[in-house]
Parts: structure tokens; sequence; C-alpha cells
């Protein structure tokens, strides 16, 4: 059906957004994969064919060597895919929210209300809460 992609550098943050969205969105047939970091997800992001085989993507900003906004910037600059939801959660975005939001991703403090993590991902997957 679709991939939904996470990528954060903290793995014990990374498998419990992965465990939350797995259990909301795997029931449907969505695979959930986490990354360590950017380029893993920007791997997957393209061998899945981009907006075609990715329907959401989760990533945190400060990640080394490829960092969230790398990732963002991938998919809506190099790809340009507008399409694909994209959730960045960081514990610093007074520095790049701006070019967050402007890029059409939204801005989420880490770490996430999960309420309105769940709530987001059910409106962009439009499943039936």
């Amino acid at each position: 059906m679709g991939r939904i992609l996470v990528a954060d550098n903290y793995a014990s943050f990374r498998q419990t957004v992965v465990d939350a969205l797995a259990q909301m969105a795997g029931r449907l047939g969505y695979d959930v994969e986490g990354f360590a970091d950017g380029s893993g997800l920007i791997d997957a992001y393209d061998a899945a064919g981009g907006a075609s085989g990715v329907v959401m993507v989760c990533t945190d900003i400060a990640m080394s060597p490829v960092s969230g906004m790398d990732v963002v910037r991938h998919i809506r600059t190099v790809r340009f895919d507008t399409r694909t939801p994209i959730i960045v959660v960081s514990g610093s975005l007074e520095h790049c929210r701006a070019e967050v939001e402007g890029l059409g991703a939204v801005a989420m403090p880490k770490p996430p209300d999960m309420v309105a993590l769940r709530k987001y991902c059910i409106q962009c997957l439009g499943i039936d809460s």
C-alpha cells in the first residue's frame, strides 16, 4: 500500500515513533521503517519511487551526516514532491521553523505530543479513527 519513513538518530525515540505509526497504520497495510539518519531515509524514499511509494515522512532535524532539513529539501526541491506529508520533529525548531513550513512540512517540538502526531497522521493517511 505504501511506506512511512522515520529518521531519528536516537534509537529509542525512533523506535517509539515507528511503533506508534505501525500500530496505527500497519493494520491498513502500510510498512513503517526507521533510519538512524537522513541518508538512509533518502535512499529508501528514492528506492520506493518517491511519492508513488512513500505516503509519509517523519524526521528529526539534528542528524549527521545528513540532516532532517536535507531530507525535506531533497523531497521538495530535488524530487519536486509536494504531495508527501512530512513531519519534522526537533528540540530546536526556532532556527528552522520558517524554512520547514515554507517547504510545506509540519513542525512539531520534540518530544512531540503523541495525540497531535496521531491526529495529523490520521488526517494525512485518511484513516478512520
